[in-house]
């Protein structure tokens, strides 16, 4: 199955997304924000779930770190943010997020969304 990488210094909520995630088959990698950038660039995941509100670095520059690096250029990720604020979104696109959830959202929504993304990787694959 799809390993998916977690970013997101709210330990409750990696905890919680990690259990509802395994559930459904995937394999959950929790990922330190202050690492992160080296830490998927060796090991990139299928897809990447990543907080807006992060300690050491904000999701936003990251992102952008991780589009500068060939390893992580096309790697999706679906940004969450507690902000719904066009401003930010316009930015995520501009900066490459595949996809923004605004905090709270339920699982189906996520799953729905972590479902669509993954999808051309399994085609990619099917393909070989």
């Amino acid at each position: 199955m799809h390993t998916l990488g977690v970013i997101d210094d709210d330990t409750d909520s990696v905890t919680a997304l990690a259990h509802l995630l395994t559930r459904e088959g995937y394999t959950v990698k929790p990922v330190a924000s202050d690492t992160a950038a080296e830490t998927l660039s060796a090991t990139p995941p299928d897809l990447l779930l990543l907080d807006t509100d992060l300690k050491h670095i904000s999701g936003f520059a990251l992102l952008q770190a991780l589009r500068e690096e060939p390893a992580t250029a096309l790697l999706p990720v679906i940004l969450l943010s507690t902000h719904g604020r066009q401003a930010e979104w316009l930015k995520a696109h501009a900066l490459g997020a595949n996809m923004c959830l605004v905090k709270p959202f339920t699982f189906a929504t996520l799953n729905q969304a972590i479902q669509r993304l993954l999808a051309p990787v399994e085609e990619a694959h099917d393909d070989k």
